[in-house]
């Protein structure tokens, strides 16, 4: 299988295949979810701590990730009406690790709901039977090939939880992410074309700025090309 920003070993490797694609699918979860009280199955627990909730989420059976929350309201529930989730470590039996989270994956539908099929001890065979979905439509949801309509997001929020503007949410999200990375291809091509030049020789010739690296330098040499080809275009000379 060809490797992509959606597979766990681009991420957090070190996870594991299995713990890696739920953590993904979590992380979505919490993105996808207009307050925290909307992410199916909610936390594993709630500790409050003066305005700051510490949450505990289910990625595995021996594997944790720790949340803070800052919520005004009082009570013990008052986590659920908050937003703005703060990840702040993973917990592996017992072992806390630092990350850093900045989502370089689109994450389908199917990482949240192998997910909650996972902490619900149910296959994904037995899952689409409960929801009453056919096994080709429930396999285009997972991968995100299927559009979640109101009538898909109501199945899936009342057999797994959440709300309709989660599921609706947590699909569009998916697109957006792919759309993203996929645009983000061309930046990164930028930012190397430009060392395939002899740039030292230009700059010594005074056709280059100094100091410009990266993404500047290969748009430097655009410019510069551009500026040769507009001159000997004025010149009236056959430009190829």
């Amino acid at each position: 299988m060809q490797q992509s920003p959606t597979e766990p070993k681009k991420a957090y490797r070190h996870l594991g295949s299995e713990n890696g694609q739920a953590l993904i699918g979590l992380v979505a979860d919490l993105r996808a979810a207009l307050f925290a009280g909307d992410v199916p199955m909610g936390p594993l627990s709630a500790t409050k701590v003066e305005d700051t909730f510490e949450l505990d989420w289910f990625i595995s059976a021996d594997c944790t990730l720790k949340t803070e929350i800052n919520a005004s309201g009082a009570g013990d529930e008052a986590w659920q009406d908050a937003h703005r989730i703060h990840l702040k470590a993973i917990e592996i039996e017992g072992g806390g690790v630092c990350l850093m989270f900045e989502p370089n994956w689109a994450s389908p539908p199917g990482d949240t709901i192998s997910r909650l099929a996972a902490a619900g001890k149910i296959s994904i065979h037995e899952l689409a039977e409960r929801i009453g979905f056919e096994e080709e439509l429930f396999s285009g949801i997972m991968e995100g090939r299927v559009v979640i309509s109101d009538g898909i997001a109501d199945a899936l929020s009342s057999e797994l939880g959440a709300s309709r503007h989660f599921w609706i949410e947590r699909y569009n999200q998916f697109l957006g992410d792919r759309a993203r990375l996929a645009g983000s291809a061309p930046t990164e091509a930028l930012s190397t074309w430009g060392q395939s030049f002899p740039v030292r020789a230009l700059r010594e010739l005074g056709w280059l700025p100094k100091g410009s690296r990266g993404e500047r330098l290969s748009v430097d040499i655009l410019s510069f090309l551009d500026a040769i080809v507009s001159a000997v275009g004025t010149r009236g000379t056959p430009l190829g």
